[in-house]
């Protein structure tokens, strides 16, 4: 029995240490695997599945695979686009505009515009946006927004703030953009 137990262990211990019980290395994988299914506990229910409604670790766990960003951090953490195709900031350091992939539709089949972007920023400021973590971070850095057209969004910042892009891609401050023609005039927590 000693020895079976002996063995036991043995099979556990080399199970998390990456060697079987005979000694031999177990194979890695080469680079990060990519695909197939990931599993995430949260301490509680979300409360909703709403962004511009519902902040905190929970929903925003919860939202990510439904709502897109305009743009996120790589696994580098360099902005990368999601919503967004690409963007330029002005030689002042002040503007950044950003062109929207075109193509895109909400579930409902409307396209998606800058006017969305917009609305997600500024039409909703009841919402999500008076959260303090996004009004202590975004607030103080930006001016106004611009929708030139259906396919950029215009950031005007306040000053020019080096690090911007990655404050605004994190997965802290990085806003979910929601369709206005579902919310806009509406009362959100009831639509």
């Amino acid at each position: 029995m000693r020895a079976l137990a002996t063995l036991a262990v043995l099979g556990v211990v080399s199970a998390f240490s990456g060697t079987s019980a005979i000694g031999q290395e177990a194979a890695a994988p080469e680079g990060p695997l990519y695909g197939g299914t990931f599993v995430e506990a949260i301490a509680g229910e979300p409360g909703g599945l709403n962004p511009v409604l519902w902040q905190g670790a929970e929903p925003q766990i919860s939202t990510s695979p439904i709502f897109n960003t305009l743009i996120k951090l790589d696994m580098d953490g360099k902005p990368v686009g999601d919503l967004a195709e690409s963007w330029e900031m002005s030689d002042d350091g002040t503007t950044l505009t950003f062109h929207l992939r075109s193509g895109v539709t909400w579930h409902d089949g409307e396209p998606f515009t800058a006017e969305d972007v917009a609305w997600t920023y500024t039409g909703s400021r009841e919402g999500y946006l008076e959260h303090p973590r996004y009004k202590a971070a975004l607030d103080p850095l930006i001016e106004s927004y611009e929708t030139p057209d259906e396919q950029t969004f215009v950031v005007n910042l306040k000053q020019p703030f080096a690090p911007f892009l990655q404050v605004f891609a994190s997965s802290n401050y990085a806003i979910p953009i929601v369709p206005k023609h579902v919310y806009d005039g509406t009362d959100i927590e009831e639509n």
